[in-house]
């Protein structure tokens, strides 16, 4: 739980809105949208992670906004 609720705290105070999950093969994926600036920010809190994580990397891509989003869920 730790790296989703990581994500989801830092997402949060960048004002992006998104989600975050757990995969079946233990990664965390998720999408997260606003500024580019606070996008990059939290690519690079993901890089750095919680204390109790262990990142391996950090893979982005752009993707299509999603209109009427609100705020940023854990799933």
């Amino acid at each position: 739980m730790c790296g989703r609720s990581f994500t989801q705290k830092n997402a949060g105070s960048y004002n992006l809105t998104g989600w975050v999950r757990n995969t079946p093969n233990e990664q965390v994926e998720g999408e997260a949208q606003g500024e580019n600036d606070s996008i990059q920010k939290l690519i690079k809190d993901l890089g750095n992670g919680p204390r109790a994580a262990h990142v391996v990397k950090v893979e982005h891509e752009d993707l299509e906004v999603q209109e009427g989003e609100q705020g940023f869920e854990v799933r």
